[in-house]
């Protein structure tokens, strides 16, 4: 399945992605931009490659966003999962007095 990106992309829409993964692209291009650095200038060292790839690649902040979103929907799963008791609980409560 082939669909067009439009999330964590920083050019919604334009690019492709295979097999339902936005990223799986994004972790190709990352790397052929790791390997082609490393190819072109030999001589710098693993922290000069590093800091250029971070800067030439949205991928590190990206994955930052994807996995703070995670945890925000996690915690509002649970605060949601504890009012729905809470509300049940008076349900209960009302439809025994009723």
């Amino acid at each position: 399945m082939r669909y067009i990106c439009t999330r964590y992309t920083s050019t919604p829409g334009k690019l492709p992605c295979t097999h339902g993964s936005p990223f799986r692209d994004l972790i190709a291009r990352h790397k052929a931009l790791a390997l082609a650095l490393a190819r072109d200038f030999p001589e710098a060292d693993e922290e000069t490659l590093a800091d250029t790839i971070e800067g030439a690649s949205d991928l590190p902040q990206l994955l930052t966003a994807v996995l703070r979103s995670r945890l925000e929907d996690l915690s509002l799963a649970e605060a949601l999962r504890r009012r729905l008791g809470v509300m049940r609980g008076r349900l209960e409560r009302l439809e025994g007095r009723a």
